[in-house]
């Protein structure tokens, strides 16, 4: 969460999924998310390190002080500069 604070602007609301890429199966992993996100703080460090999670941002919903629900995806590309 810190990391994303100090690389994206305040205000910003992006749309996407939290997912986990398990590199033994070469696929995503809806189980180690889950145990992930169930994780009690000791545990939570390890399943990390085994388990990285990314985000993927597929959606640009607010920018600017604009609200941008009602625009076309595609002129959505390019419009915040500071992505």
């Amino acid at each position: 969460m810190a990391a994303a604070e100090a690389q994206l602007q305040h205000g910003l609301v992006l749309d996407g999924e939290l997912v986990v890429w398990d590199t033994e199966d070469g696929q995503l992993s809806f189980e180690a998310l889950q145990r992930r996100a169930a994780a009690r703080a000791r545990g939570a460090r390890a399943l990390a390190a085994r388990w990285p999670a990314y985000f993927i941002a597929f959606d640009l919903l607010h920018c600017d002080g604009q609200e941008l629900l009602a625009r076309p995806y595609d002129s959505l590309r390019g419009r915040c500069p500071h992505l």
